[in-house]
């Protein structure tokens, strides 16, 4: 059995998917498996992918029609063999000490999950003006932590990053609480991280920028926001509440307050893409909600 899983989604990222896929094979670390899951591309990603490995039997490709990021890497999640599982996009790459340091440090403290950080590389100038990212103010968090804990001091000290790219999970500990993504939605991430913290009984941060992020033109990230977001980031909003609502109980003050500090600034972001919409698109998607819902949806819009 490989030490570590990467799961490697691939959506028509011809152009990128041969460097990333090469920044794991150069790896310093070796004992790891690779899921690569074709999500359905309409481009050569799936050809580009398997000759840049070519014989590689740590590379494993597995198809299925497209259903978005949240599908493909719960087919990822499937097809894992590792102690611990990471997520890189098919853009991205990792820097070649990544996966030694992130299995060295995880495995010696036994941790639930290790995050780690960034760095973003533009792809061009028109990338850079359409979304910039600087992962440098982040700060260091000494020892172990629960979940609860760090997402507090994360919202404490306005360092909170919900990319799933950048956690380093046990997978046993994945499987015991059942965590997946939501599918069919935008943002996935938002919902998926701080249900990762909420059930985590140890957690660490490796203040170093071992994920190479592509900002590019055409991106989920540099698209200007629609309904789409908007109703992603309303059911992500939705969820969260109401397991706020049943696990409040169960949680100190200080965890709770930071998961609805969260929730707050996830429906800004929900307002800001409503108020910024056509009103006739925001028409139509008020008339697919329920009576309780667009109510639900208004009230939290400030509309």
């Amino acid at each position: 059995m490989p030490r570590v899983s990467v799961v490697v989604p691939l959506y028509n990222t011809e152009a990128f998917v041969a460097s990333c896929l090469q920044s794991l094979q150069n790896q310093l670390f070796d004992d790891f498996e690779v899921i690569c899951v074709n999500d359905g591309s309409s481009d050569a990603s799936l050809e580009v992918a398997q000759s840049a490995v070519q014989d590689d039997a740590r590379f494993i490709f597995v198809n299925r029609e497209n259903g978005g990021l949240s599908a493909a890497r719960n087919t990822g999640l499937e097809y894992v063999h590792g102690e611990y599982v990471s997520f890189l996009d098919s853009d991205d790459c990792y820097a070649p000490e990544t996966l030694e340091m992130l299995y060295e440090k995880a495995s010696a403290e036994a941790l639930d999950v290790l995050d780690f950080s960034a760095v973003t590389f533009y792809e061009s100038d028109k990338a850079r003006e359409q979304h910039q990212e600087d992962y440098s103010y982040r700060k260091d968090v000494e020892g172990v932590l629960s979940g609860p804990e760090i997402f507090k001091r994360y919202w404490d000290d306005y360092v909170y990053v919900a990319s799933a790219c950048f956690h380093f999970i046990r997978r046993a500990f994945l499987e015991e609480h059942g965590l997946r993504f939501k599918e069919g939605i935008l943002h996935e991430d938002e919902l998926f991280t701080p249900l990762l913290y909420a059930h985590a009984n140890r957690c660490a941060f490796l203040n170093r920028p071992l994920y190479l992020r592509r900002m590019r033109t055409g991106s989920i990230m540099t698209q200007p926001r629609g309904v789409k977001n908007m109703d992603s980031i309303y059911k992500i909003v939705s969820d969260l509440q109401a397991w706020a609502d049943e696990h409040t109980q169960e949680y100190n003050e200080g965890f709770m307050g930071a998961f609805r500090r969260n929730i707050d600034v996830l429906q800004e972001t929900m307002a800001r893409t409503a108020a910024s919409l056509d009103p006739q698109d925001l028409d139509n998607f008020l008339s697919t909600l329920s009576v309780e819902d667009r109510t639900d949806f208004l009230a939290r819009a400030g509309l």
